[in-house]
C-alpha cells in the first residue's frame, strides 16, 4: 500500500447494518524510515469478535496502540465511534496490552478496587463473577500466581468495562493448544495422503495380477513366505517404527516451522524455517548414528530378535575380521521421539512468548 494513495477499505458487515465503530482512513507509521503501517483502511462494526493476524512487524501491535489512544504521531484519519483517539475514545474502548499494567503486590479484591476507581464504566460486580468463573485464588498476590492466572485476571478487569470496544493484544488460548492443533492438521493430513496412497497400491496390485494372469491367493503365498522368512514380529516392529518416524517427523516439521515463525527468527522470512530443517536434518543424522552406536538396542540378524546389546563394540569387532555386522542398532526409536518432545517443548515456549492465558 502506498501512504500517499487512499486505498479502498477493508469493511466488515454489521450484523444489524448499524454504523462502523472503527474507521481508519489512509492509515500510515513510520519507524525510522520503516513503514509499520502504510496506507491502510479499513472499517470495523460493532458486536462482532474480529482477529487479526499477520506476521512480526506487519504493524498489528502499532494500529492497536493507535487505535487505543496510545501513540498519537501517525499519518492518516482514524474515527472511534466518531471521536478521533484521545480522552473521549478511551471512554469507549477498553484495552488489554500485552505487557502487565498491574503491581505485583496486589490480591484479586485489591485490583478489582483499583479498576473501579480508575474507570467509572468498570462493572465491579462482573469482574468478581469472571474472577469464580476462573477460579482466581483471592487471597494470592499477583507476583504469587502463575502467568496464567495473572492473565486472566487482567482479562476480567478489561472484560468488566461497560465499552463500546474491546482491544486486547493477547490471544486467549495457551500455546500449546496451537501447536496441537497445528500437529493434529498435520497428521490428519498425512493420514489422508497415506490412504490415498494405500488405494493407489491396492488398484496397481489388482492391475499387476490380472495382467500377470495370476491369482490373489498365488500372490498372498508369497507375501506369507516373505513373513516366515523375516518374522512376523520384525515386520510389525518395522511398520510400528515407520508410522512412528513419520509422526515424530511430523511434530519436528511443525516445531521448526513455528519456531522459525517466532522472535528475530520471523525476520529471516521464509529462510528461517529452511535454515531451520537443515539444522534438523543434520542433528537428526548425528543423534541418530550415535543412538544407533551406543544405546543397549540392537536387531539381531542372526536370530531375527531385538536384544538389549550394544551395536559399536560388534560393529568394530566385524570391521577388523572383515565380516558383516550381525547387530544393528535401533536406539534411534528411542531417541527420535525425545527429540521431537524438546523440540515441541521450545515450539510451545515461542508461541506462548507471543499469546496469553499461558
Amino acid at each position: 500500500m502506498s501512504a500517499h494513495t487512499p486505498n479502498r477499505p477493508t469493511t466488515i458487515p454489521a450484523l444489524d447494518g448499524a454504523d462502523p465503530l472503527v474507521v481508519v482512513e489512509n492509515l500510515t507509521k513510520t519507524y525510522r524510515d520503516q513503514h509499520a503501517l502504510d496506507g491502510l483502511s479499513l472499517e470495523l462494526p460493532p458486536g462482532r469478535i474480529i482477529g487479526l493476524m499477520g506476521s512480526n512487524g506487519s504493524g498489528k501491535t502499532t494500529l492497536l496502540k493507535i487505535l487505543a489512544g496510545v501513540l498519537a504521531d501517525y499519518d492518516g484519519r482514524v474515527r472511534i465511534a466518531g471521536h478521533d483517539p484521545g480522552p473521549e475514545s478511551k471512554a469507549l474502548v477498553s484495552f488489554l496490552p500485552d505487557a502487565s499494567f498491574l503491581a505485583p503486590g496486589l490480591t484479586v479484591p485489591a485490583a478489582i478496587s483499583q479498576y473501579r476507581r480508575l474507570f467509572a464504566d468498570f462493572d465491579a460486580d462482573k469482574a468478581a463473577e469472571l474472577v469464580r468463573f476462573f477460579s482466581l485464588p483471592a487471597d494470592r498476590t499477583l507476583k504469587e500466581m502463575s502467568k496464567g492466572m495473572g492473565e486472566k485476571l487482567r482479562v476480567s478487569l478489561a472484560m468488566s468495562r461497560r465499552a463500546r470496544g474491546y482491544l486486547t493484544m493477547s490471544l486467549p488460548v495457551r500455546g500449546r493448544v496451537i501447536f496441537t492443533a497445528k500437529t493434529l492438521y498435520a497428521v490428519i493430513a498425512g493420514l489422508v495422503s497415506a490412504a490415498v496412497a494405500a488405494l493407489l497400491g491396492v488398484g496397481w496390485l489388482a492391475t499387476y495380477v490380472h495382467l500377470r494372469g495370476t491369482t490373489l491367493e498365488e500372490l498372498l503365498q508369497a507375501v506369507r513366505q516373505m513373513i516366515s522368512m523375516v518374522g512376523a514380529g520384525i515386520l510389525v516392529f518395522y511398520g510400528l517404527a515407520v508410522v512412528g518416524g513419520a509422526v515424530v517427523t511430523i511434530i519436528e516439521v511443525a516445531a521448526v516451522m513455528s519456531i522459525g515463525a517466532q522472535g528475530r527468527w520471523n525476520r529471516l522470512g521464509f529462510g528461517a524455517p529452511a535454515v531451520g530443517f537443515v539444522i534438523l536434518y543434520a542433528v537428526n543424522q548425528i543423534v541418530s548414528l550415535v543412538a544407533a552406536l551406543l544405546l543397549p538396542l540392537s536387531l539381531d540378524l542372526t536370530s531375527g530378535r531385538i536384544v538389549t546389546r550394544m551395536m559399536l563394540p560388534q560393529f568394530i569387532e566385524a570391521v577388523r575380521l572383515d565380516q558383516e555386522p550381525q547387530l544393528v542398532g535401533i536406539g534411534s526409536v528411542v531417541v527420535a521421539p525425545i527429540l521431537a518432545a524438546i523440540l515441541a517443548w521450545w515450539a510451545v515456549r515461542a508461541i506462548e512468548r507471543h499469546t496469553c492465558l499461558r
